[in-house]
């Protein structure tokens, strides 16, 4: 009986340390929500200047759905669509920003509120996919990072994607990561799912992630065991999401469309405009090709085959692109230009260079932990080769920042512990020497 009783005090201790730690967690998230939201609400509401560049664009795609017209005259006439009535870009930023004007009007301040709010809960995330790899300190130190830094706080003033590209990158790295702990096919299938989400907000994330992802989840016993279904989970979760919109693309155009048909004209824009080239006066201007009067499917393939004839033509060019493009994803600045206006960013020179040591770093001072860290690497690597492979500009970086923050602390944590370790065991090994 007495060892019946010890057994139960110990569970119910194990219960209440359980429930305890769970009230620190919560407790912890809401502090960085209110961290974090408080300064982009700051910007949010003192943001004055009208949409441009890019966020015109998804102002004139938002706004006419939101109000159940049509499409816009760029593309072929079709009525209304709950899906959206474009194609030119990826949809769901679009959709966000309509339900945003659908609930509140044409009201750019509460659409840039809304944004304050998207980029706290990512801060949030951050803090959950670093407790979940490694403790819930390196995810406190990590979203605090993520909370502070001026050019992600910038974002809630743009009318533009990165922030909910962000919010749902994290989500599904947490997805993943709660999939890989628990071999659960149905959690394998949200995670999926919020992949092709993110993926229809940017669609950067399907190669060279998606065999990346496979190959990761071959590595977790559950899911090899039974790998056929997972395949399978993969595709419906993909398939559930993208589907719809690749759908209503062929509505549209009558032709093949997975997500949105500007693939080509960002991928020109990786090379135009570039200091460096051989032969620039060989390369056709952004406005002589759309000068051509092609179709909205046939100009950007008219983009995509202009690069390629030219790159033929010159391949010497890959060195001083690909020099541009590296100067882009290092650039540190007091400020960065998005759409012709500036965002300060002044710990930008010291934060970003850091994340990036930090991240170099972890590869060879985290200990173990293999399968949970190399899911952050991937996405790393997946995102830096899309953006390098199309277009990079500095502000295409930023989703890498929550993951290279945690994998900073993470690193940073796993030092600590060890000096730690060496000295309580040259304490111990003192100890023991005195008392003989």
């Amino acid at each position: 009986m007495s060892g019946m009783a010890l057994r139960s005090d110990s569970l119910r201790a194990r219960l209440s340390d359980r429930r305890w730690g769970l009230a620190l967690d919560v407790l912890l998230a809401l502090v960085i929500f209110l961290v974090a939201l408080s300064p982009r609400l700051a910007v949010a509401r003192s943001y004055t200047e009208e949409p441009r560049g890019e966020e015109k664009l998804y102002d004139r795609y938002a706004w006419p759905w939101a109000q159940g017209l049509g499409t816009e005259p760029r593309e072929t006439p079709f009525p209304w669509h709950p899906l959206g009535s474009f194609t030119h870009r990826p949809p769901a930023y679009g959709l966000a920003l309509g339900l945003t004007y659908r609930a509140f009007g044409h009201d750019f301040e509460a659409a840039r509120i809304t944004q304050a709010f998207i980029g706290a809960l990512a801060c949030v995330l951050t803090f959950v996919v670093g407790r979940m790899v490694a403790n819930r300190w390196v995810g406190l130190a990590a979203a605090l990072i993520v909370a502070q830094y001026s050019f992600l706080i910038g974002f809630a003033a743009r009318l533009m994607s990165e922030p909910l590209f962000i919010l749902l990158l994290l989500l599904m790295v947490v997805l993943l990561l709660w999939a890989g702990a628990s071999g659960r096919l149905l959690t394998l299938l949200a995670a999926c799912y919020v992949l092709g989400w993110a993926n229809l907000t940017r669609g950067v994330l399907l190669l060279p992630f998606i065999p990346l992802l496979i190959a990761w989840l071959w590595f977790i016993p559950a899911f090899r065991r039974r790998f056929g279904w997972t395949l399978a989970v993969v595709a419906l979760g993909l398939l559930l999401s993208i589907g719809p919109v690749t759908l209503r693309n062929y509505q549209f155009h009558g032709r093949f469309l997975l997500i949105s048909s500007n693939g080509g004209q960002a991928f020109y824009h990786g090379m135009d405009a570039i200091p460096g080239l051989s032969a620039p006066e060989d390369l056709p201007s952004i406005n002589e090709v759309k000068a051509i009067g092609l179709p909205e499917l046939d100009e950007d393939t008219a983009f995509r085959n202009t690069k390629l004839a030219y790159l033929a033509r010159h391949p010497g060019d890959i060195v001083p692109i690909f020099s541009y493009q590296l100067d882009e994803f290092l650039s540190t600045a007091q400020g960065h230009k998005i759409s012709a206006v500036v965002i300060p960013t002044p710990d930008d020179p010291v934060v970003w260079k850091w994340l990036l040591v930090g991240g170099l770093l972890s590869l060879v001072l985290i200990p173990n932990a293999y399968r949970t860290r190399s899911l952050l690497y991937i996405v790393i690597l997946s995102l830096i080769t899309m953006d390098f492979a199309f277009h990079m500009e500095t502000r295409f970086r930023l989703p890498l920042t929550p993951l290279l923050a945690v994998l900073s602390c993470w690193a940073v944590w796993s030092v600590g512990a060890w000096i730690v370790s060496m000295v309580r065991r040259k304490g111990r090994a003192a100890g023991a020497q005195s008392t003989t």
